[in-house]
């Protein structure tokens, strides 16, 4: 049922608020603001862009529009529906808004990105632009950074700034990689001197470690805050994982037993078979969310393909791994390096795919980690984890095709060096089957 009362007078002190927000803000974002500005610098500067100020601005304009209809012939009523009274210009003001959004439909140009399927599905492409744009896992303020992390946000995915060349491990350390998982590294190591092992990844309350099956330590090093574990010399088994944490237990448990009084209420209070299947949903959700969390149930590991080749004093092959995506049309190639000392240059990686006579029929060319990890980057010991993605030829025949790897220096152009020697310093990083 609708009726109708007479409505309350137009405050004018809330429309003139209102109207005062709209014109202030929008004044802020002219030039002749600057006088206000150049005094503020250091509050007003933390916004960044003037044109912030828009945001204000629109919810200015929206009291003003909102108290318009009022001004019409009847509109100052107010209409009942059950126990709620709205406004008759609440009405008005619901209508003019739908029809200015459909009278701007037409106007919308959809103008789709011109994206293959690899880079839409694979990381490699959002990797290279968020290191050009200086963001950080897509976001412009480096929320997700640890506390530990003392590079500027914007110059993460860029060369070091006054980057130079370091003195090499001494003599060089044997590592070899020989289990990888989700969330997990183990490591054979061999040195004659304490060696820091760095994963290329930030450090978090959760990363522990363990030397033979002693605890180890682990730390934050470098401007990135890495994940590090110092190795005594001699010959050791490194295992580094990231676990659960008494804050992160604590979560989960408190989340699993919300679950559990949620589903009893389900069951106690109503007769709903909605809510009951939803309790049901709920309780496998919450089993499985324990069981991954809690017993790593369904995170696989594996073993990479070793390959121990050493490129000059700067980095050593460790191993690789390679597979073929038909459906995308592309070969992913992920390459496990050690870093042997610092760089005062930036190196480029590239991976070969060889067709049947040895010839190179594709290849990827680039900085490590998708353009987001130059070598300039690079601190001795670490590990670096780079993927490449490198397009296959149109009308692949099925078959075998080899695949070579290795660094490249620009300026003058060259290999690196490989150890065990190769005719063209390129290292055979095994074979992908086109089916």
């Amino acid at each position: 049922m609708f009726k109708s009362d007479s409505a309350l007078d137009l405050p004018l002190p809330v429309v003139g608020f209102h109207l005062a927000v709209a014109v202030g803000a929008m004044f802020m974002t002219t030039a002749a603001s600057l006088f206000i500005w150049q005094p503020l610098t250091a509050l007003l500067g933390q916004l960044q862009y003037p044109w912030r100020f828009l945001l204000l601005e629109a919810v200015g304009l929206m009291g003003v529009a909102a108290a318009l209809p009022a001004l019409l012939p009847g509109a100052a009523r107010v209409d009942r529906i059950g126990g709620l009274a709205v406004p008759r210009s609440a009405w008005i003001v619901a209508l003019v808004s739908l029809l200015a959004m459909l009278a701007a439909l037409p106007g919308l140009r959809v103008e789709p990105l011109a994206v293959s399927q690899a880079d839409a599905r694979l990381p490699g492409r959002m990797w290279a632009e968020d290191a050009a744009a200086g963001q950080v896992g897509a976001t412009w303020t480096g929320e997700f950074l640890p506390l530990t992390v003392t590079e500027q946000r914007w110059a993460l995915g860029r060369a070091r700034e006054g980057a130079t060349d370091g003195v090499a491990l001494q003599p060089a350390p044997v590592v070899a990689l020989t289990q990888r998982g989700y969330a997990s590294w183990l490591f054979q190591v061999e040195t004659a001197s304490p060696l820091p092992l760095r994963l290329h990844q930030f450090y978090l309350p959760g990363w522990r470690a363990t030397i033979d099956d002693q605890p180890a330590t682990v730390y934050p090093t470098g401007e990135l805050g890495l994940a590090t574990v110092d190795v005594p010399a001699g010959t050791h088994q490194v295992a580094i994982s990231f676990g659960a944490t008494p804050a992160r237990t604590a979560g989960l448990l408190i989340s699993l037993l919300a679950a559990a009084v949620w589903i009893a209420l389900a069951f106690l209070r109503t007769s709903s078979r909605g809510l009951r299947g939803a309790g049901v949903l709920l309780g496998i959700l919450a089993v499985a969310l324990a069981l991954n969390l809690g017993l790593g149930v369904g995170q696989r590991s594996w073993t990479p393909r070793l390959a121990q080749a050493t490129l000059e004093d700067v980095a050593v092959l460790l191993a690789s791994d390679a597979a073929i995506d038909r459906e995308l049309g592309v070969a992913e190639v992920t390459l496990y390096w050690l870093a042997q000392r610092e760089l005062g240059e930036n190196h480029k990686v590239f991976v070969h795919l060889l067709g049947p006579d040895g010839a190179v029929i594709a290849q990827h060319d680039g900085d490590p980690v998708g353009g987001y990890t130059p070598t300039s980057r690079w601190r001795p010991g670490e590990i670096v984890v780079d993927r490449h993605i490198v397009a296959l030829p149109e009308g692949l025949p099925a078959g075998d095709y080899g695949l070579r790897a290795g660094l490249y220096q620009v300026e003058p152009l060259r290999n690196l060096v490989v150890d065990p020697p190769t005719a063209d310093n390129r290292v055979d990083v095994g074979t992908v089957t086109v089916p």
